[in-house]
């Protein structure tokens, strides 16, 4: 996968999360892939950077969630991209104004925070997204798979309720701690596998 960086993301609620695992799951089996929940947690990303002052950004994030309640965003068309050797697809979700708000004030806040922060999260450069394949998906598979992905239906509101620290260790992706719109938290657990 890459580097070890660390990520201040958004799950989708639950129903959205339980969905891409589907289809996750339906890529593996159609193209004879190994398990993609293996190195990928469903998410999109407000902030990235290879190390924060965690203690200061768990009580900045969880200020900032308390402020928050529970909104949707709506799903755009699947993209894809080229990582190098290999195709990356994703789901674009559409960049609201509460959305969009939201991510340039976490990005302000958040900047003093972190080292090594990764500028194409930037606000002025953000795609909020969801991506649907592992790094390494196979490029003969591409042409088979935007023909599988163009049959989904994507029409999808995706609720956002949460602020989640993910740590991608370069092998893996894992949820470190998960904070709630309007107060609480989740066990680690529980926000990986209940989204």
């Amino acid at each position: 996968m890459g580097s070890e960086v660390f990520g201040v993301v958004s799950l989708p609620g639950q129903q959205h999360y339980q969905a891409i695992k589907a289809l996750w799951r339906e890529i593996e089996t159609k193209f004879g892939i190994p398990p993609i929940e293996r190195t990928i947690v469903p998410h999109f990303t407000h902030h990235c950077a290879e190390r924060y002052d965690g203690e200061q950004l768990e009580r900045l994030l969880t200020e900032r969630a308390q402020e928050l309640t529970r909104f949707t965003v709506p799903c755009g068309p699947v993209a894809i991209a080229n990582a190098g050797d290999y195709p990356v697809f994703f789901l674009v979700l559409a960049r609201s104004p509460a959305l969009a708000r939201i991510h340039e004030e976490l990005w302000q806040d958040l900047e003093p925070l972190g080292e090594g922060i990764i500028d194409r999260y930037a606000p002025e450069t953000w795609l909020p997204h969801i991506t649907l394949t592992p790094d390494g998906f196979p490029r003969e598979h591409t042409g088979d798979l935007a023909a599988f992905l163009s049959e989904q239906d994507f029409e999808w509101e995706v609720e956002v309720d949460n602020f989640t620290l993910l740590h991608d260790t370069g092998e893996r992706q894992q949820v470190e701690w998960r904070v709630l719109f309007g107060g609480g938290t989740m066990p680690t657990q529980a926000s990986a596998d209940a989204g």
